[in-house]
């Protein structure tokens, strides 16, 4: 069975004390299994194919682990006009989504009084209550239901 890290998304392998060998976030053999986890592709500024790669991994380890949402964090970009892996990210979800693998894409900027899709998320799942970037809007980030 493989595992990614919650942190980077990249394949680490589950032992006691062993942080990931990318950004050295120290991992459980209980990362697997649970119902939201959040990946964060912006770890190593890595290019478009690398950050959709992770991408495809962590969501092939959610499903194979159970998982029912993973918050990918592509960030906006920091030229104030969004950046490249946002946008490509969130094109490879929705074809994802449309192709039936994914459920569906919840865009972060969705969060507040037109959240509706993400209030039902959190009622499903309540321990998306806790996650700080559901309380204001974040374009930087993308909630995924398998």
């Amino acid at each position: 069975m493989s595992f990614i890290c919650v942190m980077c998304g990249n394949p680490i392998e589950i032992n006691i004390d062993t942080p990931c060998r990318y950004c050295g976030h120290k991992n459980s053999r209980r990362s697997g299994g649970k119902k939201f986890i959040p990946v964060n592709l912006e770890v190593g500024l890595p290019t478009i194919e690398i950050a959709r790669e992770k991408m495809r991994n962590a969501l092939a380890d959610g499903k194979s682990n159970g998982c029912q949402v993973i918050k990918f964090i592509h960030g906006y970009g920091s030229s104030g006009k969004g950046g490249v892996m946002r946008p490509a990210i969130r094109a490879s979800l929705v074809k994802l989504a449309r192709s039936g693998e994914i459920k569906k894409a919840v865009f972060g900027e969705l969060v507040g009084s037109n959240g509706q899709e993400l209030r039902e998320l959190m009622r499903t799942i309540p321990k998306l209550k806790n996650d700080r970037d559901t309380r204001i809007p974040n374009e930087g980030i993308t909630y995924v239901v398998l």
